[in-house]
């Protein structure tokens, strides 16, 4: 891993050093953060998370525009109960993609980061990632794949994609892909006066343990998504998740509604806040709603001022009877931001983007965080 991030490295210096276009760059960014930790588990916790990325931009002068990116995660985390203490850490490829755009059309291949819906916290088009809203760096694993974006002169845009060599779950995926065949899918979007609404598709092949053997099998994927824009903000997004075969009896069909609204009141510096229900069926025969489960999630936000800002997000899951309460006050600097956390969770979870950063939030606990952008 060391060797190929040198090697690119290298690559970009000599395109930086041989070029005379002014239009090309070549910059490092990235976010480095650490945490003190204290909850059930261990009273004590020391963790970091460092995103370098590497980025090369180059400009022609017909407007041609080429783009090369990668970035590396890397994590660890000691954990002590003051008698003995145990770590972990990662060392992974975050992203590594070229991109290609001129007047309306982008392409890119490689790498990358795919998500898209009108929903902010409970997501059913979350087909790609697994963003966590409570997490200040918003990391999230990326899929290998080519994804083309053409923008009508309406405004609307056409999204085609295809994804090759992923194997990890992924949103709501109760199975993964089969890495060696090819997945596909794509998204149309159109705009109006007052908001968008958005139809997708996408279709994988799952491999299945069924009485001991394994099968292959093609999932398809549904998607609808809308938002609408007027003294308050609404929104629904769904989707229909359906395997052609009666032997996976729940698991044949899985649907996915989530309807919410937001609006911003005009209280002090302005009071903000987003609401979220969201249904969850599985079935043998499609759109049944037999066996069906019911979470909500509210979000509230308030700026105290020009650096701080306190921001709440609550679940509730109304068939386990199990809440997730999760609060931060954020105090932000030119390019450090503090971010104190608090939160009451039940120890398991059925919201799969909350599994995310590996179990950190399990049970009550208190989190001081510093996120560095260079």
């Amino acid at each position: 891993m060391r060797a190929s991030f040198l090697l690119i490295s290298f690559v970009f210096s000599l395109f930086h050093l041989s070029s005379q276009n002014k239009s090309d760059s070549l910059y490092f960014t990235g976010d480095i953060g650490t945490w003190v930790h204290s909850n059930n588990n261990y009273p004590l916790s020391l963790g970091a998370r460092i995103v370098p990325s590497l980025t090369y931009d180059y400009s022609s002068e017909n407007k041609h525009k080429f783009s090369v990116n990668a970035a590396a995660y890397a994590w660890g985390v000691i954990n002590t109960n003051f008698d003995d203490y145990t770590s972990d850490g990662e060392i992974s490829l975050y992203r590594l993609a070229g991109s290609y755009s001129y007047d309306n059309f982008s392409f890119s291949l490689g790498l990358q980061d795919i998500s898209f819906g009108s929903a902010r916290m409970l997501r059913p088009l979350m087909w790609f990632d697994l963003l966590d809203p409570r997490d200040p760096m918003k990391i999230t694993d990326g899929v290998y794949s080519a994804y083309g974006t053409y923008t009508f002169t309406n405004s609307s845009k056409l999204s085609l994609w295809s994804l090759y060599g992923n194997n990890n779950l992924r949103g709501w995926d109760w199975s993964p892909s089969v890495p060696t065949i090819p997945e596909f899918g794509g998204r149309y979007k159109y705009p109006f006066e007052r908001g968008h609404m958005a139809f997708s598709y996408h279709h994988r092949m799952i491999n299945v343990e069924q009485e001991s053997q394994s099968t292959v099998l093609g999932e398809r994927k549904y998607g609808f998504d809308m938002r609408l824009n007027y003294t308050f903000g609404a929104w629904v997004e769904a989707s229909w998740n359906n395997i052609n075969n009666k032997g996976l009896y729940l698991f044949s069909n899985q649907s996915l509604l989530t309807i919410g609204i937001d609006r911003e009141i005009e209280l002090g510096n302005g009071l903000y806040f987003a609401f979220e229900h969201m249904l969850v069926s599985y079935h043998q025969s499609a759109f049944s709603f037999d066996n069906s489960s019911n979470i909500s999630a509210l979000e509230v936000s308030y700026p105290i001022s020009n650096r701080d800002k306190f921001k709440s997000i609550i679940f509730y899951d109304w068939d386990n009877k199990q809440g997730y309460t999760f609060v931060e006050w954020e105090r932000t600097f030119k390019r450090l931001s503090a971010h104190l956390m608090a939160y009451v969770n039940a120890d398991d979870t059925r919201l799969p983007n909350l599994r995310n950063l590996k179990n950190m939030y399990q049970g009550p606990g208190i989190q001081l965080m510093f996120v560095y952008r260079f």
